[in-house]
């Protein structure tokens, strides 16, 4: 193997293999989370509490990173706004419903669940991206994945709670 296919695949194909493994394992993890810290499913508050302990350490460890990888992560001015924007809804309201649905629901059904939130984000670039339009071909591959989600969410893994199932969506 060459240098530089060594490099590429640390450099790239490594590390986007840990954070897939990672973004896996994510409901699993916290729901055993939620059994370690004895977060009762009736507590809304404590599992936004456990989710800002996680995203705090998570920020901190992202922040170490890349300050030891030596870049600076500090927004222009004028990209306050939008960040904030997309952190309050691509953020901060899907992971509040994730966590709060994550309790009423198993680790596996969540994660087969949160897979729709591709869907809705494909819809939403339709409707608000002029240059990012949904064709025949996308389409149908949106409808067949949707309902594929929906069929093993729905009633492939022992029926469907709106509080639990539908928050995860």
């Amino acid at each position: 193997m060459g240098e530089q296919k060594r490099s590429l695949l640390r450099q790239l194909y490594l590390p986007a293999v840990l954070c897939t493994a990672l973004w896996g394992s994510a409901a699993p993890c916290v729901k055993r989370g939620y059994e370690l810290f004895a977060v009762s499913a009736d507590a809304p508050f404590s599992q936004l509490v456990f989710a800002g302990w996680r995203f705090a350490l998570a920020g901190i460890l992202v922040l170490l990173v890349t300050r030891l990888k030596g870049h600076r992560i500090v927004p222009k001015r004028d990209e306050i706004k939008p960040i904030l924007a997309i952190s309050l809804f691509q953020s901060m309201l899907q992971y509040v419903c994730y966590y709060i649905g994550l309790s009423g629901t198993t680790g596996t059904k969540g994660s087969v669940l949160s897979g729709t939130q591709t869907f809705f984000a494909l819809l939403l670039a339709h409707c608000l991206l002029p240059n990012d339009k949904l064709n025949r071909r996308k389409t149908l591959g949106c409808i067949c994945g949707f309902a594929g989600v929906l069929a093993l969410g729905l009633g492939g893994l022992n029926g469907f709670n709106l509080t639990g199932d539908g928050l995860c969506c």
